[in-house]
């Protein structure tokens, strides 16, 4: 049985190559902080404002600007670390 073609891998069948769960895992792990940032930054920046308008607003912007700058600073990362 030869292995998937390029067009029908599934995301099962990449994670049966070697190394690739181990891979896979560290790379969530490394954006888990994504997902987990939004809600201290909340309350660090109420405690500190006593205001939930300007903590929210704060907030969103920090997770604009991740979502906007993303796909530049992957851009920017595979251009200078090409080998």
């Amino acid at each position: 049985m030869s292995g998937p073609s390029r067009g029908d891998a599934t995301f099962r069948a990449v994670l049966a190559l070697p190394h690739a769960r181990r891979l896979f895992t560290a790379a969530m792990l490394a954006r888990a902080c994504y997902g987990l940032l939004p809600l201290p930054l909340l309350l660090a920046l109420q405690q500190a404002t006593h205001s939930y308008t300007s903590a929210g607003a704060t907030a969103a912007v920090s997770g604009l600007a991740t979502a906007l700058l993303g796909p530049y600073r992957a851009v920017w990362w595979s251009v200078t670390r090409a080998p």
